[in-house]
């Protein structure tokens, strides 16, 4: 809401595997067709607003996502924001991914997560670890029902199979006006790796003292000023 009444215009997505999206087998995950589907969107926005550049907001593994955009189109990023994620290069295939493209081992997994960790406690222990903070009923009721949807099992172990480091060109990255968001008690992806990258020109960073790998959700009044008072400034 305080993005919105900033007058700005808000667009969030369901990447692949994840949220309400497609959860079909024979949907797409691979990283080239994920670019080309939020470009696709974006354009198509931009047809109907007269918009020109995106401020790209990245979350945890979206911080390598907000990346590889900005380096395949940066004449439509004006600015990256990474939240507890960064744009790490790209790696080959491991064994261990192609592995799990193995058929039995896809039905498996849909059965493992509806009967052994399709559960409020399971979410609210997976959850709490990543706010470093006991997480309510709400928050993780918010993250299970859309593993509810049949094949979200098979559909992340589709996307970890399709999944390697995108090609990020640094040059571009170091160029781009970019805001570096993190929690101080991240378990998950620990503050430290981000020290190097604190350091790129045209960089704006906020560390939270208290917050974990999900400030946006668990310190929003702090992230929200701070993307709020980045973006004016680009204007």
């Amino acid at each position: 809401d305080s993005l919105i009444n900033n007058h700005t215009l808000v667009v969030a997505m369901d990447m692949p595997a994840f949220g309400y999206s497609d959860k079909s087998e024979f949907a797409n995950y691979s990283d080239s067709n994920k670019i080309q589907a939020i470009h696709f969107l974006l354009n198509h926005i931009d047809e109907l607003s007269n918009h020109t550049k995106w401020n790209l907001i990245g979350h945890s593994m979206g911080g390598i996502t907000i990346g590889e955009y900005a380096s395949a189109y940066p004449q439509q990023t004006r600015s990256l924001i990474f939240i507890d994620g960064l744009p790490f290069k790209r790696a080959e295939h491991s064994f261990l991914q192609k592995l799990i493209l193995y058929p039995p081992l896809l039905k498996w997994s849909d059965v493992i997560l509806e009967h052994y960790f399709l559960n409020p406690s399971s979410f609210q222990k997976l959850l709490t670890s990543a706010y470093s903070a006991e997480a309510d009923s709400l928050s993780y009721t918010g993250y299970m029902n859309p593993f509810k949807i049949k094949g979200s099992g098979s559909a992340i172990f589709r996307m970890g199979a399709n999944y390697c480091y995108p090609s990020i060109n640094d040059s571009i990255i170091d160029a781009t006006p970019k805001l570096i968001i993190w929690g101080n008690k991240d378990q998950w992806v620990p503050i430290m790796i981000a020290f190097d990258y604190l350091k790129k020109p045209n960089t704006e960073s906020l560390v939270i003292e208290d917050a974990g790998h999900c400030p946006m959700e668990t310190h929003p009044q702090e992230v929200n000023r701070a993307i709020i008072n980045f973006i004016s400034k680009l204007e």
